[in-house]
């Protein structure tokens, strides 16, 4: 919480740098390794070497989140599959489950503080994962949308500009 107070306040990114978000993906599913292993989950990976301005700190964050996301609700011996590519102005980050998926009025409300889909919960988590994601995005000028459908898994993709 106190993470997503402190991007909150943000309205100007600062501290940022060129680094290559291929190779802090990659770090990023190393990072829960012990998670996804435990599930015998695999992945299809498509990453790039793709070298963008910003900050790599917050950047980190939204991909270890998105992973996590997409281990927590993928069932066991499942595959997610990550892309990290770009088109001429673009670098594009998508994130493909074979999870629980999620109805409209979740898709619809999912970036919201303090929303969990799982009313269930059977998952553990606050509701502040993708509100941060989402606020961590907008501050680098991207954007974060999800598509997904009730029991047949989701796609999240992350679309930042290569020129801040």
């Amino acid at each position: 919480m106190l993470n997503l107070s402190k991007v909150e306040s943000l309205s100007l990114l600062t501290d940022t740098s060129s680094f290559n978000a291929g190779e802090q993906v990659r770090e990023s599913i190393l990072m829960l390794e012990r998670k996804w292993s435990e599930k015998k989950i695999s992945f299809d990976l498509e990453i790039k070497e793709i070298h963008i301005q910003g900050n790599g700190p917050l950047l980190k964050q939204v991909w270890v989140n998105l992973i996590d996301n997409a281990v927590k609700f993928s069932p066991e011996n499942s595959t997610i599959s990550i892309r990290v590519t770009k088109d001429s102005e673009h670098f594009i980050f998508t994130i493909a489950d074979q999870g629980i998926g999620m109805d409209e009025e979740t898709r619809r409300r999912i970036f919201d503080k303090f929303y969990q889909g799982d009313t269930s919960h059977a998952t553990a988590g606050n509701g502040l994962g993708l509100s941060l994601v989402k606020k961590i995005v907008e501050l680098h000028r991207g954007t974060v949308s999800v598509e997904s459908e009730a029991g047949r898994g989701s796609v999240f993709a992350v679309t930042l500009p290569l020129e801040q």
